[in-house]
């Protein structure tokens, strides 16, 4: 599968393979693929690039796990409130604890 991407005026085409122990058509080959992606874009990068989790050092592993549910209640807190990013989120809040507990007590 062909990949393409616009950077500013530069474009950019990667090839992708993907494999599976079972037969299946091209509709579902589309389909597995845009589920695994969408995962990926709606929880992973968020988590990875916008809280930095990858880069977070922990001592104890319970710590690192716990933070990442929090971080994982933000994201769905945010996406509730809907706001469309947690960046999004972050600049809008940052220094406004107001804003930050109506969005806390919202369900």
């Amino acid at each position: 599968m062909d990949k393409t991407t616009v950077s500013g005026n530069v474009e950019t085409t990667t090839t992708r393979y993907y494999m599976a122990s079972a037969l299946m058509d091209t509709e579902m080959w589309f389909w597995l693929i845009r589920k695994r992606w969408e995962v990926e874009n709606s929880l992973h990068r968020p988590k990875d690039v916008d809280m930095l989790e990858d880069a977070t050092k922990v001592k104890y592993k319970s710590v690192g796990i716990n933070v990442s549910i929090i971080r994982g209640i933000v994201i769905n807190l945010a996406s509730i409130a809907g706001y469309k990013t947690v960046k999004m989120l972050r600049e809008i809040l940052a220094n406004k604890i107001e804003k930050l507990f109506k969005l806390l007590f919202i369900i």
